[in-house]
């Protein structure tokens, strides 16, 4: 059954050497290139660039016929696998954020650079001999085997973590870690199988081809999930570069399969290349239909999603309804509005798609390192890029990316009015763990700004409507306070008078539109003046009326006591909008209380008193009796 793959040609082997070379270098070039300070992104492209040098040699050293220069090339091709196993390793614990000692990496790269100093020496090969189809494969020697070992040991260590990295991330990150591990998986097999042959075993490694499977994986992850944040446009390049891979490998492999004849490679070389161009652009009109298709969708739902908020008035309406539309249209898992609040100074949720969901915490203050970012970009921020920040040691950044990965936000969108961050929403994962991409965002940024203006409007219009419900009420309560003998008027949540009736005017002296829109402190000694401030607050906390005593300075200095009934008045929804007084004069009625508690307590003192003195007047009689007994006299005082 195996015949036939002794039969293969080295034409395919080399071709399979000069296929992985390509792509491994594409990679490393466009992984590297994208983010050169990120030490994940070094170290993959590190990891593709041993690939790419062990299937550079690999294919040069099946093209020559000298065995003495087959030797040295095939050592040469061995470096590149010596150095594969650790950086991929250190790859894998970067990307999964695994810690380990300090010590592992150090001794991992201690041990290929020892077996590195055997390459060239008898202790890692011997002489070149015939096996299979390859006329000059080395023996292996005793640190070959050492190596052997150090790289399976490497692979498996680097899929473990891999594997448990996977399962304790989600979303993002998760699907990145699957396709590696599947590609990486498929690549080691391929490669470790040509390790049988330098032991004489003649199975050739048919499978070496597959080696840039990895490739395929990362460029899938890159594609689908934004691993390091490769765009759409070098994913183009990379197409570019297979084709040219084709156009020059195929013609190439004909040629060493054929020899001096040209006609062959030279019609196929004209065939591909002519069909070049085409194929070029069916591939990428291919992979942008099928990438972009969902995302156009989405796009365009957002872009009615920003016409439509402007039309919502209500404020709380329509923060439930961002918060709402944005979870449906992008298919994420949650998402949350925070609003400044100017009189807690502090941004505040106002609306979660799901509550019972959220990690996300009730408030922000300004000074938060997450608000002054997003004042100074003004833009949607995701999640990748904000990580990639934190990595340049920027302690915003850094803080900003603690806040994002805790509360599971993976968006968030400002609304800035004029310079100012009016609000600003936090989107969560996307249900099938995919990332946002670069047009998502702009259009977040888009949404973010329509939702800032919807909500600048609505507070507009609810603040209007307060202010016309207010005069309305004034209006109302003007005329009806009026008609009330006892003191009365109408306060604003602020604790600001908004209408007094005349008798309320006349104890200080003043008229009702003198005291229109005055505060407290503004009328009152400043004892008195909080402790209405508080009782006003305790009435709209409670929305629950409250009866109080206190006393009152009139307009001549002289303390009145009055009884004070203070009732929340509510707006619309139930939502209170001011508070409501009246206080009746009950200065006469402490005044007689007052006297009845004194004319109490000089009663029973005047008790108390008699009492004694009854005492003293038994204890007298007493006394006498006794020394009329003595004289022998009768007591005038005897029973």
């Amino acid at each position: 059954m195996m015949d036939w793959v002794q039969h293969i040609s080295l034409g395919y082997y080399s071709f399979s050497g000069l296929f992985n070379f390509l792509t491994s270098l594409g990679l490393a070039v466009l992984v590297y290139f994208k983010n050169p300070k990120s030490v994940t992104n070094r170290l993959c492209a590190l990891f593709a660039l041993a690939v790419a040098q062990w299937s550079l040699f690999y294919y040069l050293w099946l093209t020559v016929d000298d065995p003495q220069v087959a030797g040295f090339l095939l050592r040469t091709c061995m470096i590149g696998t010596i150095f594969i196993a650790p950086l991929f390793t250190d790859f894998t614990l970067r990307l999964t954020n695994t810690k380990v000692p300090r010590y592992f990496n150090t001794a991992n790269y201690l041990i290929s650079l020892a077996l590195l100093l055997t390459v060239y020496t008898p202790l890692f090969a011997g002489k070149p001999r015939q096996v299979s189809v390859f006329p000059f494969w080395l023996e292996g020697g005793p640190t070959l085997s050492l190596h052997i070992l150090h790289f399976l040991s490497n692979a498996l260590f680097a899929m473990i973590v891999l594997f448990f990295g996977m399962r304790r991330t989600k979303g993002l990150l998760r699907h990145q870690i699957k396709y590696i591990l599947s590609g990486i998986l498929v690549g080691y097999a391929a490669g470790g199988s040509n390790y049988l042959l330098w032991y004489g075993i003649p199975i050739p490694p048919v499978g070496n081809i597959l080696v840039s499977v990895y490739v395929l994986a990362i460029v899938y992850a890159i594609i689908e999930y934004r691993l390091m944040d490769i765009s759409i446009v070098t994913i183009r390049g990379f197409v570019l570069g297979a084709l040219l891979l084709l156009v020059l490998g195929i013609p190439s492999c004909i040629g060493l399969r054929y020899g001096r004849e040209w006609v062959l490679p030279a019609v196929a070389a004209a065939l591909l290349a002519s069909a070049a161009p085409q194929l070029y652009h069916r591939v990428c009109d291919r992979i942008e239909k099928n990438l972009l298709k969902k995302q156009r969708k989405i796009l365009d739902r957002l872009s009615r999603l920003s016409q439509s908020m402007t039309l919502i008035k209500d404020l709380e309406r329509l923060l439930k309804a961002i918060a709402y539309m944005i979870t449906r249209v992008l298919e994420i898992e949650n998402a949350w509005v925070y609003v400044f609040d100017s009189k807690q100074g502090e941004y505040r949720l106002r609306a979660c798609r799901y509550p019972s969901k959220s990690k996300a915490p009730q408030s922000f203050p300004p000074p938060a390192p997450m608000i002054k970012i997003l004042k100074e970009r003004g833009t949607a921020l995701g999640y990748p890029e904000i990580s990639r920040m934190a990595l340049a040691d920027s302690m915003d950044y850094k803080a900003f990316e603690k806040i994002m990965s805790t509360c599971d936000f993976q968006v968030i969108a400002p609304s800035l009015v004029e310079g100012s961050l009016l609000a600003f929403v936090a989107l969560g994962e996307k249900s099938d763990g995919s990332t946002f991409q670069d047009e998502e965002l702009t259009a977040l940024s888009s949404v973010g700004a329509q939702a800032g203006l919807a909500i600048e409007n609505a507070v507009f219009y609810e603040e209007q409507s307060r202010t016309f419900l207010i005069e309305k009420l004034r209006r109302q309560q003007e005329a009806i306070l009026n008609s009330i003998p006892d003191m009365a008027w109408f306060k604003d949540c602020d604790s600001r008078f908004i209408v007094v009736n005349q008798s309320f005017a006349k104890v200080l002296g003043k008229t009702p539109e003198e005291l229109a829109g005055k505060i407290d402190f503004e009328i009152w000694p400043k004892r008195i003046a909080l402790k209405n401030i508080e009782d006003d607050r305790n009435v709209i906390q409670n929305a629950q009326s409250k009866k109080i005593e206190d006393p009152l300075i009139d307009k001549e200095g002289n303390t009145l006591w009055v009884e004070t009934i203070k009732s929340p008045v509510f707006g619309e929804k139930n939502a209170v909008i001011g508070t409501a007084g009246i206080a009746r004069d009950i200065t006469d009625r402490k005044i007689a209380e007052e006297m009845m508690t004194n004319y109490l307590a000089e009663l029973t003192r005047y008790r108390e008193e008699t009492a004694k003195k009854d005492i003293r007047v038994q204890e007298l009689q007493h006394e006498i009796a006794k020394l009329c007994g003595e004289l022998g006299r009768p007591s005038p005082y005897s029973t």
